[in-house]
């Protein structure tokens, strides 16, 4: 049964199998609910989501490493705050931080390594850098930076254990 287009039925983008909410199924197509498609070219137009000047920032590797340095401080501050107090971080608290840490590394992996084009990205790339992250992010970052790979892996392994850092430099202050 051919589908007609009208102006009250969603429209058909993407390659997925979605159900309309009048029960016409696309096959082979997602539906877009709204009437009109935020694709143009074959990309997604930012306008649709950001409004029309980008209003929002942009996530790219630079971001993400920012973010990851402003969290693994402000961590490491909390932790050596609360070991001042007589007080210790909890197990979930550290479990879920290293979490964070490891996503946001990920990512950034992931954002660095799409700006190089000698680096081969599989398909699914972030999944296999989240899986396989040991062993590639020193790897990566000999590979892409060659010696300062080395002062980078040091840094993000200091910036990893920051709160450990300062809690011995409050324990020798005291």
């Amino acid at each position: 049964m051919p589908i007609k287009w009208e102006s009250s039925w969603p429209k058909c983008i993407g390659p997925m199998y979605v159900h309309s909410m009048e029960g016409i199924a696309c096959r082979g197509f997602a539906v877009h609910i709204l009437g009109h498609s935020p694709i143009r070219r074959g990309r997604l137009h930012r306008s649709k989501f950001f409004g029309a000047n980008g209003g929002a920032v942009a996530l790219n590797s630079k971001v993400l490493l920012c973010a990851l340095v402003m969290l693994s401080l402000a961590v490491g501050a909390y932790e050596a705050a609360l070991f001042r107090a007589g007080y210790h971080a909890g197990l979930r608290f550290q479990a879920t931080w290293s979490l964070v840490f490891l996503v946001l590394l990920v990512l950034w992996v992931d954002m660095d390594c799409r700006k190089r084009k000698n680096i081969y990205r599989p398909y699914e790339f972030g999944f296999l850098v989240f899986l396989f992250w040991l062993p590639y992010l020193p790897y990566y970052l000999l590979r892409t930076r060659q010696a300062w790979g080395l002062l980078w892996l040091i840094g993000f392994a200091m910036l990893f254990y920051c709160g450990y850092w300062l809690q011995w430099i409050v324990y020798l202050a005291r």
